[in-house]
């Protein structure tokens, strides 16, 4: 895929996938709405963060498996697409099944490791919404396989689009019937929306369809994505795992902690996801086609320009996020059971997220280039330094700042982490521009500041974000933060970052066609 490809294709499915963020934001909000933040929410996302691990334990590696050993099926030719998606298919179908009915037994074990503040009621209610929700497990293993096999096919638009199927049929609940099954029902609204987002990305498949109840085979191929899958579950349970450490020293914290960190985290992640996934999903199958065709230059080129790009939209963001932490968190959640303690709580979290954030959407990058590579120990090894960090973070920065604590500790963590492989990449003779990128960090930085005195000024002066009705407070952020997006971005034209800059990108593509 050519650079303008690429380019294309990541605006469109940032396109696709800020209305899919903008209708998970407002699920969000809904549930904060119709719920706010109590014992009740706090077993509710306990259970989430269960599932996720259990996920992580088996399966999150999938899909960055699923392409790389697809890369070399093509290259081969000893046996098609679709034969090798239908035996992983059944092979992980019997394996969540496994999973789900260990699960339901153990699950009350289950929800006391992740959570050893709660007890009596508040432990049965968990332990009863875990039991409710495990179909979804299954529903994640399937769309893992689709969604790979999409993205392997350069079919980015159809998956992008799924968040907002699975996102509506949530919505559509908490709109309409919220009051007559609360959070059972909320719970059962998300396996039939994680179950249709899997179905809603299968249907335009072809090859594999028909040979879902054959025996498994344990061919060359289903091994390989075993070897590049275990080190990548093992990363994957070390950050639930960090996760979940989280969560439990928040059991053990004021009320409504744990519904604080989500509520924060949520903002945080989606506008990660919103920049940082978008360029992933299109240069990942790329990087692995090239890695088998053993096309160094190619790589080197992308490898910069991905990190530029990052770099240039992160650290805005991150700097944004802090500045305006309070004032967007009283825009996005504040009506209905969402007091101004919930608030305060959760704006206070947002903030020490944020510190971490360019850590962790880098992080996201970084990861599926040692993918591409076939290299899943490297952040293996990384994770498990990280999680030992954490720990010790946790512990230390709970006892003084409670909750913050442990949102501060996750965005210690997340640089640490990602700046360790960043520097672990020089074995992969990537040719990495070091002097380069830390330029353009440092002008980012710099300009990130004068925008942050900019939007302080304007909040604290010209418009007071905070009052009014909710459709004006959002339109005074938005034009708050577009004022300072607009210095950003003049600074960065003036400063004149070589090769990454935006205008420069875009006057580039006027004058000639980009080739590399």
């Amino acid at each position: 895929m050519k650079k303008t490809t690429m380019i294309k294709a990541t605006i469109g499915i940032m396109a696709i996938t800020s209305l899919s963020k903008l209708t998970g934001f407002f699920r969000e909000v809904m549930i904060a709405y119709r719920f706010g933040s109590d014992f009740g929410t706090d077993a509710y996302f306990i259970t989430n963060t269960i599932y996720a691990v259990i996920f992580g334990f088996a399966g999150a590696g999938l899909g960055a498996a699923i392409i790389p050993v697809l890369s070399r099926i093509r290259d081969e030719g000893r046996t098609t697409e679709g034969e090798y998606i239908g035996n992983i298919t059944r092979f992980f179908a019997l394996a969540s099944l496994v999973l789900i009915a260990l699960s339901y037994v153990l699950a009350r074990p289950l929800v006391k490791v992740f959570a050893v503040g709660f007890t009596g009621a508040q432990l049965d209610t968990a332990v009863s919404y875990l039991r409710i929700g495990l179909p979804v497990i299954f529903c994640n293993f399937m769309y893992s396989i689709y969604e790979a096999f999409s993205h392997s096919k350069n079919r980015f638009y159809m998956v992008a689009s799924g968040g907002i199927v699975m996102n509506a049929v949530v919505v559509l609940y908490l709109v309409f019937f919220h009051e007559q099954f609360g959070i059972p029902g909320l719970i059962f609204s998300n396996i039939l929306a994680y179950g249709l987002r899997a179905i809603y990305i299968y249907i335009p498949l072809h090859g594999f369809r028909g040979r879902l109840f054959e025996t498994v085979k344990r061919d060359e191929y289903l091994r390989a994505t075993y070897n590049i899958m275990v080190p990548i579950m093992v990363s994957s349970i070390i950050s639930y795992i960090n996760l979940a450490i989280d969560r439990t020293l928040a059991s053990t914290l004021v009320e409504g902690s744990i519904s604080s960190l989500k509520y924060a985290s949520q903002v945080r992640t989606s506008v990660n996801g919103l920049l940082i996934t978008s360029m992933v999903t299109v240069i990942y199958p790329s990087f692995s086609e090239w890695i088998v065709k053993g096309d160094r230059d190619k790589l080197k080129k992308m490898f910069t320009y991905a990190v530029s790009m990052i770099t240039i939209l992160v650290i805005p963001i991150t700097v944004g996020l802090m500045t305006l932490n309070r004032e967007i968190i009283d825009v996005v959640y504040s009506r209905g059971a969402f007091n101004a303690e919930d608030a305060r709580m959760t704006s206070s979290a947002l903030f020490y997220y944020s510190i971490g954030m360019a850590g962790t959407g880098m992080g996201m990058f970084i990861n599926k280039v040692y993918y591409a590579y076939h290299d899943s120990k490297t952040t293996m090894k990384t994770g498990m330094a990280a999680v030992a960090l954490n720990i010790v973070l946790n512990l230390v920065l709970v006892r003084y700042m409670a909750h913050n604590g442990l949102a501060l500790a996750t965005s210690i963590v997340a640089l640490f982490n990602t700046s360790l492989k960043f520097w672990l990449l020089r074995k992969k003779n990537l040719e990495i521009e070091y002097k380069r990128i830390l330029s353009i960090i440092l002008k980012s930085l710099a300009s990130s500041a004068a925008m942050a005195a900019t939007v302080r000024f304007i909040a604290a002066h010209a418009v007071d974000i905070r009052s009014g009705e909710s459709m004006v407070r959002l339109l005074k952020l938005l034009a708050t933060a577009g004022a300072g997006a607009l210095v950003y971005f003049l600074l960065i034209y003036f400063l004149y970052l070589k090769d990454t800059n935006l205008m420069k990108n875009a006057q580039e593509k006027i004058r000639k066609r980009i080739k590399i």
